[in-house]
């Protein structure tokens, strides 16, 4: 189930964040033509996206996984996965 879409800073790529009991991802899209690149399994309940202002990193909370995971833009790799303290729900 899509949660949130964020563009990146650069306006380049468009960022879906898929949260459901199977579908622990994201979805990246060219924003130019609206059309889909790949997806990227993140931790579980990706929620929410944020971008360094370089536009170089993303950073994605993963509320149900208590994660965030960061993932090189340029070309979709996940650099790792951040593990939280228990009990902790990440938000941007």
């Amino acid at each position: 189930m899509p949660m949130r879409i964020t563009i990146s800073p650069d306006n380049k790529y468009t960022y879906v964040a898929n949260s459901g009991a199977t579908s622990n991802s994201i979805f990246i899209f060219d924003t130019s033509l609206w059309r889909k690149l790949g997806t990227i399994k993140t931790g579980r309940g990706s929620h929410s996206i944020a971008f360094t202002p370089d536009s170089k990193t993303a950073y994605i909370a993963n509320t149900d996984s208590a994660s965030i995971t960061s993932i090189h833009v340029k070309d979709g790799v996940v650099y790792k996965n951040i593990k939280l303290r228990k009990h902790t729900r990440p938000t941007t």
